[in-house]
């Protein structure tokens, strides 16, 4: 099946992305089970943030989510993913995101 929106990215701020698919790397219905656990307010904004990012060309970086607001997000959602048998991506890792010049408050 061919995904070409991510419906459960809506509402998180924006229409475009440069990766309509999604990122490779990403399972899209993996990350559309874990925004649908609600298990963290930020839980969209992380993961659609990430792999469906906004187009715009100007800084990349106030686009992305914080480290400090995806540690809190994936520390919020452990177990609540735990107990669906889902699992943060692997891919995702929070250490690699900004620490400064990136979004931090809930959308």
């Amino acid at each position: 099946m061919n995904i070409k929106h991510s419906s459960f990215c809506q509402g998180v701020g924006y229409t475009t992305t440069l990766h309509p698919s999604g990122v490779q790397g990403y399972n899209l219905q993996q990350i559309g089970q874990i925004v649908e656990t609600a298990c963290s307010p930020a839980i969209a904004t992380v993961m659609c943030r990430v792999v469906v990012p906004e187009c715009n060309s100007e800084n990349d970086n106030q686009l992305k989510p914080c480290r400090a607001l995806c540690e809190k997000v994936k520390t919020d959602c452990e177990s609540a993913l735990r107990a669906k048998r889902l699992y943060w991506p692997t891919k995702l890792r929070c250490d690699t995101l900004p620490e400064s010049n990136c979004i931090f408050e809930l959308s």
